[in-house]
């Protein structure tokens, strides 16, 4: 089981482009995962801080001064507008726990869940499962985790008595939304990224 799961983080690293020391063992590989996408993270947050959403923007093109001429977006320009706001919208991150429930995946790390659409692209992100600490996803991920579904199957009594199999649907996976990071808790995950940094090989 300790080989399949070295090599199962292993191709999720190697997916990532994330590079590795040959000796490196699970938890070191899982480290460097987390590092790369808090350093994602950290991007896609300052990112979208620089985006004003659609409903604050302006509708015109030009500065609303005295004495200027303000010139309203053609409608390909607001399609754009829009469709830069529901790509903003879609990529936002949500704080998480997920709890992985589906047993076909029993013992799994994680792995690499890719959505999208030909509106918004395509959103990839690496989801560890049951590490028993916060994640962040982005919004349109975190959705479709929240809707999928898996098969389980359990011993049941028919109508004759006779001992039968069924299956039934349940949640595939468990995401408890959690509240943002405070300012202080953004600087202290700084802190700690700057000093694990140094210790994947």
């Amino acid at each position: 089981m300790k080989d399949s799961k070295l090599d199962h983080i292993r191709a999720q690293a190697d997916a990532l482009g994330i590079k590795y020391h040959h000796k490196a063992g699970v938890e070191k590989i899982r480290k460097a995962i987390d590092l790369h996408l808090e350093a994602e993270m950290a991007q896609n947050q300052e990112a979208a801080a620089t985006l004003k959403p659609l409903r604050e923007a302006p509708v015109t093109r030009g500065e609303a001064a005295v004495g200027k001429k303000v010139t309203p977006l053609t409608e390909a320009e607001y399609k754009a507008l829009q469709k830069k706001e529901d790509h903003r919208l879609a990529g936002s991150l949500i704080r998480c726990m997920i709890t992985c429930m589906d047993p076909s995946k029993r013992g799994w790390p994680g792995e690499i869940i890719s959505v999208g659409s030909a509106k918004l692209g395509t959103f990839k992100k690496y989801v560890p499962y049951d590490t028993g600490e916060p994640y962040h996803l982005p919004k349109i991920i975190f959705d479709m985790l929240s809707e999928k579904k898996c098969s389980v199957y359990y011993n049941a009594v028919g109508d004759k008595g006779h001992k039968t199999r069924k299956s039934k649907l349940i949640n595939a996976y468990n995401l408890q939304r959690l509240d943002p990071l405070t300012p202080e808790e953004l600087k202290d995950l700084a802190k700690k990224q700057a000093l694990q940094a140094g210790n994947i090989g």
